[in-house]
């Protein structure tokens, strides 16, 4: 059986997210009028470990950073804007401190922006 942390199960093999996502987390949230719940976590941990098995620690790109953010609004009932990937891509920047002109759909979160 996995080990427990405070009532959440947790398995050896999932990477736990760390400050960078859950500051983007809370952008997230404000920027797009949702609510993210720790379920969606997992979704985000289990593509990064599906998509990049070979990589460690595993990694998403911006892309798919949005398109989490496109699924979560549409799972809310929550309208998408047009400009949802500059919206994702500037709180990127603003987390990494580097202008979002550099950030694209296959920019590597981790490795290319240092997220933690």
């Amino acid at each position: 059986m996995a080990p427990r942390v405070r009532g959440v199960r947790r398995y050896p093999t999932e990477r736990h997210l760390g400050l960078d996502y859950l500051d983007l987390t809370f952008r997230i949230e404000k920027r797009f009028g949702i609510k993210i719940k720790r379920d969606d976590h997992r979704i985000l941990e289990q593509w990064a470990v599906e998509r990049r098995p070979h990589m460690k620690p595993h990694d998403l790109s911006a892309g798919e950073v949005h398109d989490w953010v496109v699924k979560l609004c549409e799972d809310r009932g929550v309208t998408v804007p047009h400009s949802s990937w500059n919206r994702v891509k500037l709180e990127l920047a603003r987390i990494v401190g580097k202008p979002p002109q550099i950030i694209r759909r296959e920019t590597l979160v981790v490795r290319d922006l240092g997220f933690s």
